[in-house]
């Protein structure tokens, strides 16, 4: 099937204010009003999954100028101090501790104008009861941080003794915590519990009080206190905080390289598809995380990585030694003498001849030994099949060329310690490093182009033929040719003796990679801009076995 480029789907979220939130109205009723508000307060985590027109998604696309003016790094205490700010402007709004106020805007995803406007709907006894939060968290404003779960929360004095609703052994009231409802519970208990919902249920956000059909919360400040004791489940749940901050927040994203803790902030989400690089060195997409994918679409990478994990190699055995199945399409290979064929597909078990490929049932008593021919049917089965396997072929085809590039830029990581080890060398021979620094550049250059045409292949297999396709595919012969160049320069001329030859020659090789990469990005952009690119979006042979 064919698609205008405007027409197929995309995955970037669009539009909106910087918090995600389900910011509509809903309808109060009789019954279930509570769960009704509940579910819209917590938000809607379908949301944005459902792709959108390609139009827009190319929209979001932002071409990489090579400037970082579109992002800023954030450490996690920087994320810490963006949480606190947010918290500390409700807290001069509705004068509720910052403890409550923080659970609060976390149900909200963070929308503070969301949080405001329910507030202000109802009494705060009715919304903060609707929301679990017990009262004696709230009705103090001025509470000391000890006071968060402190003892007493059920009424009681210091001296006497109560009974751990959890171990049943009688405790010093004064050695009982609480989340501010009517239950407390020992110490030890308690902080079993939370380190149990954590390590076995994964649950860090939205801790709820142990006693039976109680479900009020518990505040940052008790669950911090009771792990004083596990810095790492500590450092989890105060990772957990903060993983929940980012998440709603359509401006904020984690670095994805191994074991980085950035947060990359995007100064403008008009344009979110753009181009990363942390401070680790790993280079990506704001929109989907993914490896920087230019010139294609998050959607269109999407397609790519999917249709990938369904086809591989293997297929060209297919192609020389199956069929499909006439009803269903399935690969069948033929494993015997016998003609009689049935689908093993469960929702399909069609039975057909494998010589004509028509319904087993007319064959009568020609079981066995097929005798008939349907021209006409016969032609018509080929050419499906035929059409198939030519999809097959245009994919095992581009295939090919984007993971040759692929293996290509693993192997630049052993290029790039030869070069390092050149520059290495003229540096000890008197040379200062920015008159070596050429080098470099020109590794940087050559895994950029890499990428670059990786994924034109990918842009390639979707498009449709037209004039402005074999322009493109002009561009890419280019870049390819010279991005080749470059490589075996780099791979076979970087031991001339000759300083200032090696440094000509690399450079003119980089320079019209550059200029040649250019062209090609220009031409894909202007081409997105004027929706001259038509895409086939189509599914080819179906490889799941019967």
């Amino acid at each position: 099937m064919a698609h205008r480029l405007a027409q197929d789907g995309a995955a970037a979220r669009l539009g909106g204010d910087q918090f995600d939130s389900t910011a509509e109205e809903f309808y109060d009723a009789d019954d279930g009003e509570e769960e009704e508000e509940e579910e819209e307060e917590e938000g809607d985590d379908s949301e944005g999954d459902e792709d959108l027109p390609m139009s827009e998604d190319v929209r979001q696309l932002r071409r990489d100028n090579g400037a970082n003016d579109h992002f800023e790094l954030l450490s996690p205490d920087s994320v810490h101090e963006e949480m606190h700010r947010i918290v500390q402007e409700v807290c001069q709004i509705v004068q509720l501790p910052s403890r409550v106020l923080r659970l609060l805007l976390s149900k909200y995803r963070w929308d503070k104008d969301l949080l405001l406007e329910r507030f202000y709907e109802r009494e705060p006894e009715d919304f903060l009861a609707r929301h679990n939060i017990p009262a004696s968290q709230w009705r103090i404003v001025a509470a000391a941080p000890a006071e968060s779960g402190s003892r007493g929360t059920a009424g009681g004095s210091g001296t006497q003794t109560v009974i751990c609703e959890i171990c049943c052994q009688s405790r010093p009231y004064s050695g009982m915590v609480g989340s501010g409802c009517a239950h407390v519970f020992c110490v030890d208990c308690y902080r079993s519990y939370v380190a149990q919902r954590m390590l076995q249920a994964g649950q860090f956000e939205g801790l709820q009080c142990p006693a039976f059909d109680c479900r009020a919360l518990l505040d940052d400040q008790l669950v911090l206190r009771l792990l004083e004791g596990s810095p790492k489940l500590r450092g989890q749940f105060q990772k957990a905080l903060v993983t929940n901050f980012v998440t709603c927040n359509r401006r904020l994203a984690f670095c994805p390289g191994a074991d980085c803790e950035c947060v990359v902030r995007l100064l403008d989400d008009a344009v979110r598809a753009c181009r990363v690089t942390c401070r680790c060195g790993k280079t990506f997409c704001f929109a989907c995380a993914q490896d920087w994918h230019e010139p294609i679409s998050c959607s269109m990478l999407r397609r790519w990585q999917q249709k990938n994990a369904g086809e591989s190699m293997s297929t060209q055995w297919f192609m020389a030694n199956t069929k499909e199945c006439p009803k269903c399409h399935a690969t069948i290979e033929k494993n015997g003498g016998c003609n009689h064929m049935k689908c093993r597909n469960a929702t399909c078990n069609h039975e057909f001849c494998w010589v004509c490929m028509d319904d087993w049932q007319p064959h009568g008593k020609e079981w066995y030994n097929c005798n008939r021919f349907d021209e006409e049917r016969a032609e018509r089965v080929r050419r499906q099949q035929a059409l198939s396997r030519n999809y097959l072929s245009r994919y095992l085809h581009y295939y090919d060329l984007y993971m040759n590039h692929l293996k290509s830029l693993e192997f630049e990581a052993r290029l790039q310690e030869t070069v390092h080890s050149k520059m290495d060398e003229m540096q000890y021979h008197g040379l200062s490093w920015i008159e070596v620094k050429f080098l470099r550049d020109a590794v940087a250059v050559l895994c950029n182009c890499r990428r670059v045409l990786m994924y034109t292949y990918v842009f390639a297999y979707y498009l449709k033929p037209s004039n402005q396709q074999k322009i493109f595919e002009d561009n890419q012969r280019n870049l390819q040719l010279a991005t080749e160049d470059l490589s075996e320069v780099l791979e076979r001329e970087i031991q001339l003796e000759d300083v200032a030859q090696l440094k000509r020659l690399v450079q003119d090789k980089f320079r019209f990679c550059e200029t040649r990469s250019a062209a090609l990005l220009d031409h894909v952009y202007e081409g997105y801009r004027m929706s001259c690119w038509d895409f086939e979006f189509h599914e080819g042979l179906k490889l799941n076995l019967a």
